[in-house]
């Protein structure tokens, strides 16, 4: 594989966050505008998102809040997803997902062991009703073209997959990746192995996570774009990116002295 960390510049960031964080600014670099001939497109954007977390189905829920010590409700996370994967599939509605994992909470009894009641996972599950339907199911098997997007959860992602996810991205593949240094499938993280997969891409998760159980909040003037109707987001654990001039940041996290990307999206070919 071509060492593109080794020879690509990247959009850095140095060190962890902590709480003086709370006091920084917030730059938005993606939140651009509405494709008045496709529903759901954005302009200037292209096929691939990177995520920093694999609890994407559950850490934007009220229940989750809770369990940072926050009373306020849920965060906005959800509304984010919705308009990606919206601009993914080029529509607003009927939007078919694959998602990369064979277990799918919502009929499993445990709940596929990743929350502890449906009231963590059915705010994402609501959202999605709203857009089309979502599947679960091993890309390997999958018929690829029965879907508009994959979200790409390298928690689960057996290795066997990447060569699959690779050829589908290659070949212009509409695609949410989520990873994160949380989740440990083997002996690397997931940001780790999603790295192995994307990097070529021009972007790659860092190896270290924002503990923040505050909520980053959206100026009004920035909610426009992949940003419309989002006022706040949750940062507790997410893996940063870097990312080099073939994508572009949905939301950073700016202070004096760091540069996170929080979530980014490749330009449009």
């Amino acid at each position: 594989m071509k060492n593109i960390l080794g020879e690509t510049k990247w959009t850095t960031w140095r060190h962890r966050a902590s709480p003086w964080l709370l006091g920084a600014s917030l730059s938005l670099l993606a939140a651009c505008g509405s494709d008045s001939t496709s529903p759901g497109k954005v302009t200037g954007l292209g096929s691939v998102v990177v995520w920093g977390s694999t609890s994407m189905v559950f850490n934007g829920s009220s229940a989750f809040r809770r369990l940072l010590g926050d009373s306020g409700g849920g965060t906005d996370d959800y509304v984010l997803v919705r308009n990606i994967l919206r601009h993914l599939a080029n529509k607003t509605s009927g939007v078919r997902i694959l998602y990369t994992e064979t277990c799918d909470p919502r009929t499993a009894l445990n709940l596929c062991r990743i929350a502890s009641s449906m009231d963590f996972l059915q705010p994402f599950y609501d959202m999605i009703a709203t857009i089309g339907t979502i599947t679960y199911g091993d890309m390997s098997l999958a018929h690829l073209s029965d879907y508009d997007v994959v979200i790409a959860d390298f928690c689960y992602l057996p290795s066997s997959d990447y060569p699959v996810l690779r050829s589908y991205l290659s070949t212009g593949g509409f695609a949410m990746i989520l990873a994160d240094n949380f989740c440990v499938p083997g002996s690397s993280s997931s940001a780790a192995l999603a790295n192995t997969v994307v990097a070529d891409l021009g972007v790659a998760f860092s190896n270290d996570e924002l503990y923040e159980r505050g909520r980053l909040q959206i100026p009004s003037a920035a909610r426009t774009g992949l940003l419309a109707g989002v006022s706040n987001l949750n940062m507790w654990r997410v893996a940063p990116q870097l990312i080099s001039e073939s994508f572009v940041p949905i939301v950073t996290f700016d202070t004096a002295s760091n540069h996170y990307v929080l979530s980014a999206i490749q330009k449009r070919q």
